[in-house]
């Protein structure tokens, strides 16, 4: 983290003058000197201060950059090999699990079939069950039906017997 001690931003220097002449060397050809203005700048103590905090402050930054790496190091070893041992552990499993699983389709499958064979038996019990309900019901009508007739037959010896009773 960094600090400054001033409350003037760094970027801005109080004492500044501007000079349009360049500085040319007398050793070297004009013609390889950008012709742009220069700008001359005093830096007051307060800013050179600050700089040199910073750097202790980036100096600092450093080393704990530095200790991260190494811990972050470590960290990334110790995990490549958690993952290769958990990569080794898969391996081995593998085949097993695999075999397994197909096997477990195989199974799958072959209740699939067998569910499918008892629903089918189930519906055709069902349409058997219901043909024997209907005939039931079919013939405690026909035994409503001869009841009756039983009745009507029984009513009418009835009768016949009373009436053969008074000629007699």
């Amino acid at each position: 983290m960094v600090v400054l001690t001033s409350k003037v931003p760094i970027s801005v220097v109080p004492s500044v003058e501007a000079s349009f002449e360049p500085y040319i060397p007398s050793s070297e050809p004009l013609a390889l000197v950008p012709q742009e203005p220069a700008v001359i700048a005093e830096v007051p103590p307060l800013v050179v201060a600050t700089n040199i905090a910073i750097v202790r402050d980036r100096a600092t930054a450093l080393k704990v950059v530095r200790y991260d790496k190494e811990n972050f190091d470590q960290f990334k070893e110790e995990t490549l090999a958690q993952h290769q041992s958990l990569m080794r552990s898969y391996d081995k499993k593998k085949p097993t699990l695999l075999s397994y699983q197909a096997n477990l389709k195989k199974e799958d499958l072959a209740y699939f079939t067998e569910i499918k064979a008892a629903k089918e038996e189930r519906e055709r019990l069902d349409i058997y069950i219901h043909q024997l309900k209907v005939k039931q019901e079919q013939r405690r009508v026909e035994a409503r039906s001869k009841f009756q007739d039983l009745e009507k037959l029984n009513s009418e010896v009835a009768l016949i017997s009373k009436m053969s009773n008074q000629v007699t």
